[in-house]
């Protein structure tokens, strides 16, 4: 049997616990996630390559040893800063998707979703800054780049399938078939919109891929009618 006090009667191991936690490791986790989200604007709009460790001092406020403290290298604070990047992105464009009972709406939704949502962080997507700048440059972030793009598609291949299964949507194409080509058509909008700096492609997009989900509907519900789309803002 193990003694039920074996720090003397008067030993409160919650309030023990509480007392380090707000100090030193609290304070540590919070001085770390300070640097990773000032950090990931800077790295998202610079790039990796671009962005000195000058510029990461500005941005957290730390000195060079405050950083090293706390990350072992710059490519592990961009890698910190990369997932924090991508976390924010589905915060904004995918919110409560997984709450549509309807697969096929759910796609629908996220289209709109997807072409609709400001950037809520500067320099646009992060996976699609992280296959451009890393294309010859950091492997580790082109693979985080590459995992995070290869799970959105199997999502969406996910209740693409479901659809299908449903007769909610054709089985003319392969359900990965479809994520692949809807996530190539958006971030493609995404790029187009940012080099000409106008909002018409992502109209372009959003009219083109939701005529292509309509087309391919094999359920009896039909969707409402879209209002025209609000005009965009050319930034990202």
């Amino acid at each position: 049997m193990f003694n039920s006090r074996p720090f003397g009667r008067n030993f409160d191991l919650r309030k023990s616990v509480a007392r380090s936690y707000h100090g030193g490791v609290r304070k540590g986790e919070t001085t770390r996630q300070h640097i990773i989200e000032e950090a990931a604007p800077v790295f998202n709009r610079r790039g990796f390559s671009s962005t000195s460790m000058s510029e990461l001092m500005a941005a957290t406020g730390l000195e060079k040893g405050g950083l090293y403290r706390h990350f072992k290298s710059k490519e592990d604070l961009a890698l910190e800063a990369f997932d924090h990047a991508v976390r924010v992105i589905e915060r904004s464009r995918f919110p409560n998707l997984e709450s549509i009972e309807s697969p096929i709406e759910r796609v629908e939704a996220l289209v709109t979703q997807f072409l609709n949502a400001r950037s809520p962080i500067p320099g646009g997507c992060p996976v699609f800054n992280g296959a451009v700048e890393h294309d010859d440059g950091n492997p580790k972030l082109r693979a985080r780049a590459r995992e995070t793009f290869q799970r959105w598609v199997t999502q969406l291949a996910s209740w693409v399938e479901d659809a299908q299964k449903l007769s909610e949507f054709s089985k003319l194409h392969k359900p990965k078939d479809v994520a692949t080509f809807i996530y190539c058509s958006l971030e493609g909008a995404l790029i187009a919109r940012n080099l000409l700096g106008s909002p018409e492609p992502l109209i372009a997009a959003e009219r083109v891929l939701s005529d292509f989900l309509l087309t391919n509907r094999t359920s009896k519900k039909k969707r409402k009618t879209k209002s025209k789309p609000k005009k965009r803002s050319s930034r990202t």
